[in-house]
């Protein structure tokens, strides 16, 4: 259950990253800058669900394939 609390302030945090970087960007004068900055973050919270799943749920699906056979 850490685990997945730890995961949840991760992305929490990676969104208000972005929300303060939107802020401070101006989307209409450098929109390359702000597509570039939304993609970085999506890529971080992608990057640290799929740790999540590596790390903390294929451990479990594994202890139980491995009990049942």
């Amino acid at each position: 259950m850490s685990e997945f609390t730890t995961l949840i302030g991760q992305i929490l945090l990676i969104t208000c990253v972005q929300m303060f970087l939107e802020m401070f960007i101006d989307a209409d004068k450098r929109p390359y800058l702000s597509k570039v900055a939304n993609i970085a973050c999506y890529a971080v919270g992608v990057y640290f669900l799929v740790q999540f799943l590596f790390d903390t749920l294929m451990r479990e699906v594994l202890e139980i394939v491995s009990n049942v056979f």
